[in-house]
């Protein structure tokens, strides 16, 4: 690492890097300019002690929502630079900077998505494994297993007593494993410990060809659900990942059924959405980064099924409940906090529907479309899973009103979020919410019914 390549800001910067991130994982890394924070050891987590540290350190006020927006070490100092009204090598990066403009709004390049969801020439650079006709799968891979709906999906394999093994792939929490009866409860459950951002996922390349040789199935649900972070950080993870699993699907002639979210239908900005294809409403560049690889995740597996005939199947569940459920999921927090404040966030700009679905519905629909594999040509076929529980947005006060028996007051947005996150709402997540409080957002219906592309 060569100090003289930084501007005196990244040279400070880089030093709270090291003390706020792992000595033994950064260096694992050669830190550029260009580094983005959360690709050499850094997290949410740790993004909170950054921002402490840089507000000590250079005696300035940041947000987290401009720290994730500019998650480079020369994007964060251009950043310090701005808000210190420097001078110098680090005012220069100031057209770089996500997320510094003015009334918070991302000022970000643009993202050719024809570019991203372009498929590679050298794709299936060898003879696909000729496909076998079966009932049921009898082996599955399955990416997410430690997480929520993961360890729910998983459960659900080896309670049918349907598949012969499942091969647990990208697990990068021993203790998650170690410490859940699930993965000890059946000698089906092969766990392969790595990383979706890793070459290989972190196994050697004949360990993971064997997987998929003998693989019927994959269910890809492995993700970074993070709406604070950009789709740039979060490509390697939700994006390139998709597809080497795709490159190792189509060799080998698995079924590919994939995880995506119901909110992915925002981007259409319509008040309902059949099971289809969002191929026609790339989301701008400044869009949420988490909704945006889904898209670009989806688009490339439409490309990719209906040039090479691969099986997919796409997978959206809306907001899941059940004990577990994940602390940034938004409809969730939104309904849960509103009845432990009892009152509701002014929504003004905000319309549409809440949906809810348990993880044990998801897990099952997903699943039981795993078993319906046959000889089809390959097309995408959608499914939601969805519409256990539905709340219109505009009667959430008379909703959560009738259920406690008692009045629900109407607060304004930062005034909510402040007692919501003194009761134990996600810090990250209100965060998101105070960004986009004051922008449209439809949270789309959800047609239930099954579509071919």
């Amino acid at each position: 690492m060569d100090d003289t390549q930084f501007t005196t800001t990244e040279a400070r910067l880089l030093k709270i890097w090291t003390q706020v991130i792992s000595q033994e994982v950064l260096s694992q890394y050669q830190i550029l300019r260009e580094s983005n924070f959360f690709h050499v050891g850094g997290s949410s987590i740790l993004l909170v002690q950054l921002r402490a540290e840089v507000e000590k350190v250079f005696d300035i006020t940041i947000s987290l929502f401009q720290l994730f927006e500019a998650s480079t070490l020369a994007a964060i100092s251009a950043l310090i630079d701005k808000a210190s009204a420097g001078t110098g090598q680090g005012e220069r990066l100031e057209s770089q900077v996500i997320g510094a403009a003015a009334d918070n709004i991302p000022q970000v390049n643009q993202i050719d998505w024809d570019k991203e969801t372009a498929i590679p020439a050298n794709l299936l650079p060898e003879r696909p494994r000729a496909r076998t006709t079966f009932g049921n799968p009898a082996v599955i891979v399955l990416t997410g297993s430690t997480g929520f709906l993961g360890q729910a999906i998983l459960k659900r394999l080896l309670n049918d007593n349907v598949v012969q093994k499942v091969h647990c792939i990208a697990v990068r929490d021993k203790n998650r494993v170690e410490d859940n009866d699930i993965f000890r409860s059946s000698n089906k459950v092969v766990v392969h410990y790595g990383d979706l951002t890793a070459p290989h996922f972190g196994l050697s390349e004949t360990t993971l060809s064997n997987i998929f040789s003998e693989a019927d199935a994959l269910i890809h649900n492995g993700a970074d659900v993070s709406f604070l972070k950009t789709y740039e950080t979060l490509k390697p993870i939700n994006v390139d990942a998709t597809k080497e699993l795709v490159r190792l699907s189509l060799t080998n002639q698995l079924s590919f059924h994939y995880v995506s979210t119901a909110s992915i239908v925002q981007v259409t900005g319509k008040e309902s959405w059949a099971p289809l294809s969002v191929k026609d409403y790339p989301p701008p560049s400044t869009a949420n980064g988490y909704l945006a690889t889904k898209w670009a995740s989806e688009r490339y597996l439409e490309k990719v099924a209906d040039q090479y005939d691969l099986r997919v199947w796409i997978h959206r569940p809306s907001s899941i409940t059940g004990d577990g459920a994940p602390a940034e999921d938004l409809v969730s927090n939104l309904l849960k906090y509103a009845e432990k404040v009892k009152a509701v966030p002014d929504m003004g700009l905000w319309k549409g529907w809440l949906d809810f679905v348990s993880d044990e519905t998801t897990a099952m629909q997903i699943v039981d479309e795993v078993y319906e594999d046959c000889s089809w040509p390959g097309h995408v076929r959608y499914f939601y899973q969805s519409g256990e529980e539905m709340i219109p947005l505009s009667n959430l006060r008379g909703f959560l009103g009738n259920k406690i028996g008692g009045n629900v007051d109407v607060l304004p947005m930062n005034d909510w979020l402040t007692i919501a996150e003194r009761q134990g709402m996600n810090a990250m997540l209100c965060e998101y919410m105070r960004t986009v409080a004051d922008r449209p957002l439809t949270l789309t219906m959800l047609e239930k019914e099954s579509m071919w592309l």
